[in-house]
């Protein structure tokens, strides 16, 4: 099962006293996704919640945030480094990390522009945070926040499922 948020039929977006909550419904899978953004501090508090109608396994999940070109750096707690070139005809995307230990950040760098960083703020769940390059045509850096079992797959029931909750900072937030 592959599903990237722009696949789901998004709903109308709640307003309500500085948070914004939107669900978008899977054409495909038996599940749909509420996100609640609201600022925390500087920074974009995320909440995403998995509803599920029909139980399901998937092998992983991630949350994902795509940064310009212009960021060339990369950091997680466990290592650092620089994004690799991006090379012509390379379709698939590539991990500029090496070190997959659970984390609970990772953050993006630039001599142009401000950091970015994405952290966990659950221990509810455990995540790999990983630094990525897109494809030659997509040309972007990403930021991920990965989930994997630690056996098997990742079983979900039908009901209301913790899916991701971090935040998002960009500036001096994100040097923190």
């Amino acid at each position: 099962m592959w599903n990237d948020s722009h696949h789901l039929v998004w709903g109308p977006a709640k307003r309500e006293s500085g948070r914004l909550d939107v669900v978008g419904e899977s054409r495909r899978f038996p599940f749909a996704q509420e996100w609640v953004l609201e600022e925390k501090d500087g920074a974009i508090g995320v909440t995403i919640w998995l509803h599920v109608r029909e139980s399901f396994d998937a092998q992983e999940y991630h949350a994902s945030i795509a940064v310009k070109t212009a960021y060339d750096r990369w950091e997680t707690e466990h290592e650092s480094g620089a994004f690799p070139s991006f090379i012509e005809g390379r379709d698939d995307w590539h991990h500029a990390n090496r070190d997959y230990a659970r984390g609970r950040f990772a953050r993006v760098l630039s001599s142009t522009l401000p950091s970015v960083k994405i952290e966990i703020t659950t221990d509810a769940i455990a995540f790999r945070m990983t630094a990525i390059n897109t494809g030659y045509f997509q040309q972007a850096r990403v930021l991920q926040a990965l989930r994997t079992p630690t056996a098997g797959s990742l079983h979900f029931e039908p009901g209301r499922h913790l899916f991701f909750a971090g935040l998002i900072m960009a500036g001096p937030e994100a040097d923190r």
